[in-house]
């Protein structure tokens, strides 16, 4: 069983929520075309692709690094509401977003681990499908502690999948 819970302003929201969803389920060419560099779940050459919320920033030099002394190679995907169209933003591609759905969109297109500090979205993707790492920053004391403590538990759930 499965449920789903969208927040919504007024009935123009509510409709424009619900017609995004059924497109993005309908799996519309449009999307797809800016999805042009996902990779899937641990695809052809192991890369895990990683999609970090906008719980902490600016992560993909970090991540490529953690991810090396790990010995997993990640493919780094941070989403953001202050950009309009995918774009590489130093090591990772940012993914444009206006609201949770998208976040979750994303992660299910990508066949990516969702790392979020969000516990509403987190228990959200898990509902969705979505592969999730669920680390609050308040338990951890600096950006690139969170970025090795996600990656650890990343590393721990895709060895748990083999």
């Amino acid at each position: 069983m499965y449920k789903l819970i969208i927040e919504f302003r007024d009935i123009e929201d509510l409709r424009r929520k619900l017609a995004e969803l059924l497109q993005q389920l309908g799996e519309s060419p449009r999307l797809e075309a800016r999805v042009a560099t996902a990779t899937p779940s641990t695809g052809p050459r192991g890369r895990v692709p990683i999609v970090f919320d906008e719980t902490v920033r600016d992560v993909g030099s970090i991540a490529k690094r953690v991810a090396r002394d790990f010995g997993i190679d990640v493919e780094v995907y941070e989403v953001s509401t202050s950009v309009t169209e995918v774009s590489r933003g130093g090591e990772s591609t940012l993914l444009p977003i206006k609201d949770d759905l998208d976040v979750l969109t994303w992660a299910r297109k990508l066949g990516a681990v969702l790392v979020t500090g969000d516990k509403k979205l987190a228990r959200t993707a898990e509902t969705y499908g979505v592969k999730v790492v669920y680390l609050p920053p308040s338990s951890v004391v600096s950006k690139e502690h969170y970025v090795i403590e996600a990656l650890k538990r990343v590393r721990d759930l895709v060895a748990g999948e083999r």
